[in-house]
């Protein structure tokens, strides 16, 4: 198979960013400007054209262990993956490595706190693990959801009595673990600001980006457009740009150095919100949204374009954004389904590891699954 090859695909990215960015968007007759700090971020018109951009399924592997929302990062020949939630609703704090030569998977190291709906970035040969939840859903194990519940997961969407059940079992976590890939060794990193989980993540020139997700408030959980930045080489946080909207985040970074959030869940309702952030420039933009609501997923870039992974109403379903063209699709996909797995773009493949199943249509009770499914853009005729 031949993929891009890496010097194509920069250029193709350099192309991008100017689009994305820096210059007029095609068709939309706007032009992007600097905003100041009072300013609201810009809104686009809404886009509902076809993208038809597939990918093609080029591996099935399998985890050690079946994990819920863990947490993915790839250095060199070896992909980590992270804690999670097991098949009894256990909080993992162990981590696997996957060698992409063989497809072969084996325990690597073990967290102090076991945590899922947390985020991992790699940097300088350490892995670092940020928040998450360390507790276990109580409904999903001990207690019969409410019909609230039921009601509101079978319409794709959360309701307050779910944020409440959830909350009084979880806690969220605000620590920060560090992992030395040379020694296995795991430490204590500078703990965030404060505890969340279902955030986005992006490490770009030496920072930590932490985006949105879920923390606690004055008595249940809250959704929160919040971003903190952790500074690697002067080991403390400081608070960034607030996102255009609050809600549970997915990032990726669009190179060389811009972050992408697309979708996500609100507390209310799921989102189809697209906006970008140049650190530059320390501003957020909105981009014209995707075409349908999109929530409980993965988001990577490849190409030039967005791939989301498992959203929870259409989780068997591909959702692809050209951030050229600003247009996304959903289509059916060569994907075993699953809700929040962690994805990664490594060596021009994307591996789609973990996440959760249901049972059948009607029901809540689902499984953790130890799927890694890998996609590679289609061979060029």
């Amino acid at each position: 198979m031949n993929l891009l090859h890496p010097s194509a695909a920069v250029s193709r990215v350099a192309r991008l960013l100017s689009v994305v960015v820096f210059t007029s968007l095609i068709g939309s007759g706007l032009t992007l400007r600097a905003q100041t700090g009072s300013e609201p971020a810009q809104v686009l018109p809404r886009v509902d054209v076809s993208a038809g951009v597939p990918l093609v399924k080029v591996g099935d592997f399998k985890l050690r262990e079946a994990r819920f929302a863990p947490a993915a990062v790839a250095d060199g020949d070896y992909i980590y993956i992270i804690g999670g939630q097991d098949t009894a609703r256990a909080a993992l704090g162990s981590i696997e490595r996957f060698d992409v030569r063989t497809g072969q998977s084996e325990e690597f190291a073990r967290l102090k706190t076991g945590r899922f709906w947390h985020q991992a970035v790699v940097a300088d040969g350490k892995i670092y693990v940020l928040g998450g939840v360390n507790g276990q859903l109580m409904h999903m194990r001990d207690t019969p959801p409410s019909g609230d519940l039921l009601a509101g997961r079978r319409a794709g969407q959360n309701t307050p009595s779910q944020d409440q059940e959830m909350e009084a079992a979880n806690v969220l976590e605000a620590s920060v673990e560090i992992v030395d890939l040379a020694t296995r060794q795991v430490s204590a990193g500078v703990a965030m600001p404060d505890a969340r989980a279902q955030f986005g993540s992006a490490l770009i020139d030496g920072k930590i980006y932490v985006l949105g997700g879920r923390r606690l408030g004055a008595r249940s959980a809250v959704r929160t457009n919040d971003v903190q930045i952790f500074d690697l080489k002067r080991g403390k946080w400081a608070k960034g740009a607030a996102m255009p909207v609050p809600g549970d985040m997915v990032a990726t970074v669009v190179a060389p150095g811009v972050i992408v959030v697309a979708g996500g869940f609100d507390g209310d309702r799921p989102r189809h919100d697209v906006a970008v952030y140049n650190p530059g420039d320390k501003l957020w933009r909105v981009l014209p949204p995707l075409h349908r609501d999109v929530s409980s997923h993965s988001l990577v870039f490849l190409g030039h374009h967005l791939f989301l992974f498992g959203d929870y109403r259409s989780p068997s379903e591909l959702v692809a954004y050209d951030l050229v063209t600003k247009r996304s699709e959903g289509f059916a996909f060569n994907f075993q389904k699953a809700w929040n797995p962690a994805a990664l773009v490594h060596e021009n493949k994307i591996y789609v590891v973990g996440g959760r199943v249901p049972s059948d249509a009607e029901s809540v009770d689902a499984k953790s699954v130890d799927y890694i499914q890998v996609y590679a853009l289609p061979e060029k005729n």
